[in-house]
């Protein structure tokens, strides 16, 4: 305890000492020194030491080991706030700052809002609190993790799981195991809400209540409007699940709802009708609108699996590097995975030989069969399933069978076990959470620089003159300060060759002759030399090019700070 404290001091010092960067970072974790990176890991490790300290969870040593466990996940999900970065992520979240920004300036909602409830509510906190919606999306991050662990307790409760098991299972979950936990969009919302759904719909079953009936319906109703793709998925899963599972009543004399009627009935009445809200509000889905036709191709077009074989393919690396990119962003989701998947063929074999089995074990297994199956479908059936929407949903029944496996094992079994997978789990996740060299991956992320320069862009830009770019994405800062997130098609989002190399308007999309704009990064000339040292092919300019692409005749500089510099392009 005394250490977690010292640790948790030593972190907000560093943090206070270390100044806002005046660019772009080639990566975030470039910030801070070392030693911060080192002293928000280390305090995450002590309260998992605390927590685990024998085999038995004392809650003594859970609650506060967990407590840091939080804190630490907490500051580094802030990180990007303390660092001056508008937002962690140029695309979704910018998006939705631009639909919020419609209903702040119109006192409407857009009608190819397909969120309304998630913009209201932002809005609503935002106006309330008199923060800026920037603000009031990073400080949503902690939150939602926190409603999330609370979420899984309570789920291992419903279970009527022991002490142990639900200690065990908190424990798991406490690693950042997701990357997405820290982007503020409406998916993310239905991930922290999801285990709170569950823990509420098993008790409406279980229990005669009318607040619990209630309290089902809201977050019914919840789920459907936060995201329609996803919440089709989410209500009817583990709602048939927990049908299959419920005790019928054999008789009429049997327990009654509080409607007088069997309970199985009240349910599937409730289940009815905001299924019916759920296919009314899905009807709305602008692919649906367009034509079954256009909804085929997104559901039955190009697999993800063959995507990515393209991609790889085509990107020139060898195949130990691909593995290694692949263990560097999803290693842990995948161990995860396989170990859920383990557990449930252990858990059902179980059943096939002593026909007997946990009610709550065989309802996690079939929960995580099913979106596993969802999970597996989505990357062999069309890129717009999005499988990585549906990984956090097949982790939460993991952990939780792990979680009661781990009770039942000897005390240094437990031990040892826990603290590889939790600080293994970890280590990937604060290292793959934000876009990095390490990841391999480029790093969109909106500083507050960029909302200047992109400010200043706003408010002079001649919208009749096409929008283009060079590694960055100024798509979705763009349209956020526009408040109208579906309008400017000037704006591209294709990057594109220097002018005066081997340039020809063909290239970009812009007729020769043409005037169009270029936003070009701090980073544009040296990120991938960084991410790939031994593929240098990958990059087709450099430092040198950018140069040379000043002093063209052709260009005009009308912008530039140490982030971004906005370039206005005439060719003759």
């Amino acid at each position: 305890m005394c250490s977690g404290l010292l640790i948790l001091g030593l972190l907000c010092l560093s943090l206070g000492f270390n100044t806002r960067p005046l660019h772009n970072e080639l990566s975030i974790y470039s910030g801070y020194p070392e030693y911060v990176w080192v002293l928000l890991y280390a305090l995450f490790a002590n309260g998992i030491l605390l927590a685990v300290n024998d085999s038995v969870f004392h809650t003594r040593s859970v609650v506060p080991g967990l407590s840091f466990a939080f804190l630490s996940n907490s500051v580094f999900l802030l990180v990007p706030y303390f660092q001056g970065y508008y937002m962690a992520d140029p695309g979704d979240p910018t998006a939705m700052f631009g639909l919020v920004m419609d209903i702040k300036l119109t006192g409407h909602i857009l009608s190819q809002d397909f969120y309304p409830s998630f913009h209201i509510l932002f809005f609503s906190v935002a106006t309330i609190t008199n923060l800026s919606y920037n603000t009031v999306s990073f400080m949503s991050l902690p939150l939602l993790y926190l409603f999330f662990l609370i979420g899984v307790c309570l789920l291992c409760r419903a279970l009527a799981l022991t002490q142990r098991a639900t200690s065990a299972a908190l424990i798991l979950m406490s690693a950042l195991i997701y990357p997405e936990i820290g982007v503020a969009v409406p998916r993310t919302f239905l991930t922290a809400l999801f285990p709170l759904f569950m823990s509420v719909l098993i008790f409406t079953v279980k229990r005669k209540s009318r607040g619990y009936l209630l309290l089902m319906a809201i977050f019914i109703l919840a789920l459907v409007l936060g995201h329609p793709v996803n919440g089709g998925p989410l209500l009817f899963a583990p709602t048939m699940l927990v049908l299959i599972l419920m005790p019928r009543n054999k008789s009429s004399s049997g327990p009654k709802s509080i409607l007088g009627e069997p309970r199985r009935q009240v349910y599937l009445k409730v289940v009815a009708v905001w299924s019916f809200i759920w296919l009314g509000w899905i009807a709305d889905f602008t692919q649906l609108q367009a034509g079954l036709r256009e909804l085929a191709n997104i559901i039955y077009g190009e697999s993800y699996l063959t995507y990515a074989t393209n991609a790889i393919s085509n990107s020139q690396l060898p195949g130990y590097f691909i593995v290694e990119i692949l263990l560097k962003n999803w290693g842990a989701e995948f161990f995860y995975v396989a170990l859920g998947l383990g557990l449930s063929v252990l858990s059902l074999l179980s059943l096939l030989r002593r026909r007997t089995v946990q009610p709550s074990i065989l309802f996690l297994c079939l929960l995580f069969l099913t979106f596993g199956a969802w999970l597996v479908g989505s990357v062999f059936v069309g890129t717009g399933l999005e499988w990585y929407r549906f990984i956090p949903y097949v982790l939460i029944p993991s952990c939780i069978l792990t979680g009661v496996r781990l009770s039942k094992s000897s005390r240094m079994v437990t031990v040892s076990l826990v603290l590889v997978l939790v600080l293994s789990s970890q280590a990937v996740g604060f290292l793959s959470q934000y876009p990095s060299a390490w990841t391999s991956s480029v790093n969109g992320s909106v500083t507050n620089a960029d909302m200047d320069a992109y400010s200043f862009f706003v408010s002079s830009e001649v919208t009749s003159i096409p929008v283009l770019q060079m590694w960055v994405q100024p798509f979705g800062p763009l349209v956020a300060l526009k408040s109208n997130n579906f309008q400017y098609a000037n704006i591209g989002s294709d990057s594109i060759p220097p002018v005066g190399l081997n340039y020809t308007g063909e290239e970009t999309g812009v007729p020769p002759g043409s005037s169009f704009y270029l936003f070009v990064p701090w980073d544009a000339g040296n990120y991938y030399q960084a991410s790939f040292p031994q593929f240098p092919f990958m990059w087709k300019y450099n430092s040198t090019d950018l140069v040379l692409l000043e002093k063209q005749p052709v260009t005009a500089i009308i912008y530039s700070n140490p982030t971004l510099n906005i370039f206005i392009l005439t060719k003759s």
